[in-house]
Parts: structure tokens; C-alpha cells; sequence
């Protein structure tokens, strides 16, 4: 089996559910996503405390539940020295992924999501010390897989494309997230040199759509399929599709009987395409993975499916 060790932004959501009139006391949009400014997140921390805490971060969240599907992983990101950062780590011990995570003295990256009655949810993120990536070469030994995605190129491009470089370098394969359709559109150059070559690239369908220019996703597909070995573009509710050199796959979804969520469901395609991959599974294998594992994510709470 391949190992797949990840480069991701190590960030912790808190969780909280507050009232309305709390809400607009806060002064954040509701129902927006919010970068928060310095001395703002520390005020948050104390007048509400840090709620429910889980794991987070896009290609953390791959790596999670590729372990939890039976691959070889590993994860590189940068936590605080703090509470939070003490949690996030013993998370990733307790699952079983290989260890190569730096601390720094600081706070460690964090997003808070309000929850309001009607189930609106806000997210203020601050990202603290966790773009202060450490890459070594020693992270990319035995391992074969490399991952990583938009949101890590986007906040500390320098760092992520030495990441990208080194595995290239000792021979790994390249799986990238384009992440974000606002991360695309702003960063266009930058992933297309990143995924350039890629042995698997992953996008959702405006992420697809928004890169390459095109008005339909499986144009968006022949585009991407032209700079990576394997395009693989997430429609929701519409199933996926994937194309290599050799061949292309339309993939239906798994029929969801109580859908909770449909945060990280994309990150659990991902996982599930990647452990199936990383096993020998053919393409169109590894993409009914994928969806299988979309599906539970859509059944859980978070970003992350409950062991």
C-alpha cells in the first residue's frame, strides 16, 4: 500500500451554538466566512471560551480519513504551544498518522463556526502559527504520495512549492485540492504551475469551472486532464467524473437516507479516492470509494466521520 503523507494549514474548529442577539453583538456577517483581525479572535476567545473543538484543516482532513479507511499516512503542518495545539496533536497520535508536525511559540490556528438558531453557520478563522510551515526532506521519506491543496499554495506559496519540489525530488506522487473557487480565481498561475505534471488533481465543479474558463464541467475536465495524469471533478449531488490518458468515468453518488451535513464532503471524496488508489484499486474503484465515503461524511456532524 502507497504511503500519502500531507502538507496542510493545522486549524481547529470551535464550535458554538449562540443566539441571535449574541450573534449581532459580535459584529461578524452572519452566515459569511470571516478572517479575523489581530486582537479580535483573542476577545472572542475570552468573552466565549472555546466550544466544541475538532480537528480540522482540508488535507489534514484527507489524511484523517484515509488512516481511518486503512492507508499508510502522514501529516506536515505547524501548531501552537497552547491547549488547542496539545489537542490537535494527541488527535493525530491517537489515529495512528505518522507524526511530522512542528510547534512554535504561539497560538494555534483556529476557526470558530457560530451556530444561530436557524442553523446558519459563521466562521471567523485565525490562522495563528500555522502557515509557519517546517519542510525537511526527512518528512517525505518512505512514502509515495504527496497531498496538499489550494489553501496551503494560497497563505504561504514559498513554503508549499519547496513542499511540492522535495516530493517531487524523492519521487512521490502529487495529489492537489484546488480547495476554493475565490482561492482560484486569485491564485490561477500559481496552481497551474503547482498541478502541472500532478499525478491527481481534485476540484468541485466551480473550482473546475472557474480555472479553466470553461462553461461546462466535463470541458473543465478534458482542461485539467491536460496538465495532470488524472482530473477528477466532484458535481455534489450529480455524482463525479474522472479521466486519465487512458480512460474516463462517470460516478454516480450513494443514496443518502439522513443528510446532516455536507461539510467535508469533498475532503472525504478525496480520503476515500486516495486510500482506494494508494491500495491498487482501478480509477473507477477508487471514485465509488470516494463517493461512498462523501456519503458518510453527509450523515456526520463535522468535517470528520465518527470512528
Amino acid at each position: 500500500m502507497k504511503k500519502i503523507v500531507a502538507l496542510s494549514n493545522l486549524v481547529t474548529d470551535l464550535i458554538q451554538n449562540i443566539s441571535e442577539e449574541h450573534m449581532q453583538s459580535l459584529g461578524f456577517e452572519k452566515g459569511k466566512f470571516h478572517i479575523a483581525e489581530t486582537g479580535e479572535f483573542e476577545k472572542l476567545r475570552k468573552d466565549l471560551g472555546e466550544g466544541t473543538k475538532i480537528p480540522g484543516g482540508s488535507a489534514a482532513n484527507v489524511v484523517a480519513g484515509a488512516t481511518q479507511l486503512g492507508a499508510k499516512t502522514g501529516l506536515i503542518g505547524t501548531l501552537g504551544n497552547d491547549e488547542v495545539g496539545t489537542f490537535y496533536k494527541q488527535d493525530v497520535l491517537n489515529r495512528g498518522i505518522d507524526d511530522y508536525i512542528a510547534e512554535k511559540q504561539g497560538q494555534s490556528g483556529v476557526c470558530h463556526t457560530f451556530i444561530t438558531p436557524d442553523g446558519e453557520r459563521t466562521f471567523v478563522l485565525d490562522f495563528g502559527v500555522s502557515q509557519e510551515f517546517e519542510i525537511l526532506g526527512t518528512q517525505f521519506e518512505n512514502s509515495h504520495i504527496f497531498h496538499t491543496t489550494a489553501y496551503e499554495l494560497s497563505g504561504t506559496k514559498e513554503l508549499t512549492n519547496k513542499a511540492l519540489e522535495l516530493a517531487k525530488e524523492k519521487g512521490l506522487e502529487i495529489s492537489f485540492d484546488l480547495a476554493d473557487p475565490g482561492v482560484v480565481g486569485n491564485f490561477k498561475e500559481e496552481i497551474r504551475q503547482a498541478i502541472t505534471g500532478a499525478k491527481i488533481v481534485f476540484a468541485n465543479e466551480q473550482e473546475a469551472l472557474t480555472f479553466t474558463g470553461k462553461t461546462d464541467a466535463h470541458e473543465a475536465l478534458d482542461e485539467i486532464a491536460k496538465l495532470a495524469e488524472i482530473a477528477v471533478v466532484k458535481l455534489g449531488e450529480k455524482g463525479s467524473l474522472i479521466k486519465s490518458r487512458e480512460e474516463k468515468h462517470e460516478i454516480q453518488i450513494i443514496p443518502i437516507e439522513n443528510l446532516v451535513n455536507t461539510n467535508g464532503a469533498g475532503d472525504a471524496y478525496a480520503a476515500g479516492f486516495l486510500s482506494a488508489y494508494s491500495s491498487g484499486k482501478t480509477l473507477k474503484e477508487a471514485g465509488e470509494h470516494g463517493s461512498a465515503f462523501a456519503a458518510k461524511a453527509c450523515m456526520s456532524q463535522g468535517a470528520r466521520i465518527s470512528e
